[in-house]
C-alpha cells in the first residue's frame, strides 16, 4: 500500500469569488457602496460580482488588487476555479439526467421484438 495516496479534490459545490469580496468589505468596515466607488463600479455591478452573475475579468482583478491589496492573480484564480466547478457540476448533472433517461428506454423489450439487433458484448 502506498503511504501517499492522493484523492482528487472535487467539491459538490462552487464558491463564488463574490464571497471573498464580501469578506474583504466586512474586514475593511466599509459599506458596499463605498467599496464599489473605490473600485470604480456601480453598486449594481458589485452586487452582480458578489452573486457570481458578473465575472471577475482581468481588468476587474487589477481594480480589486488596487483597492484590497490582494494580488490580481488570486482574483483571477478564484474566478477560474468557480467557473470550472460550475461547469463540472453542470456536466455531472447532465450525465445523471442522461443515465436516468437511458434507463427509461426498454432496450431488452425492443431487442426481443427485433426492433434493435442484439450485440454480443459491450457497445463500442
Amino acid at each position: 500500500m502506498n503511504a501517499k495516496e492522493t484523492y482528487p479534490y472535487s467539491p459538490d459545490y462552487a464558491v463564488c469569488p463574490g464571497e471573498t469580496i464580501l469578506e474583504v468589505i466586512e474586514s475593511q468596515g466599509i459599506t458596499k457602496e463605498e467599496f464599489a466607488e473605490r473600485v470604480g463600479i456601480t453598486p449594481k455591478h458589485l452586487i452582480d460580482l458578489c452573486k457570481g452573475t458578473a465575472p471577475i475579468t482581468q481588468e476587474m482583478a487589477l481594480r480589486l488588487e488596487r483597492v484590497t491589496g490582494t494580488p490580481s492573480r488570486l482574483w483571477c484564480n478564484l474566478e477560474t476555479n468557480y467557473r470550472q466547478t460550475l461547469l463540472r457540476l453542470q456536466e455531472q448533472k447532465d450525465r445523471e439526467e442522461t443515465k436516468a433517461w437511458m434507463k427509461s428506454i426498454p432496450f431488452q423489450e425492443r431487442i426481443n421484438r427485433d426492433q434493435i439487433p442484439e450485440c454480443g458484448g459491450a457497445v463500442k
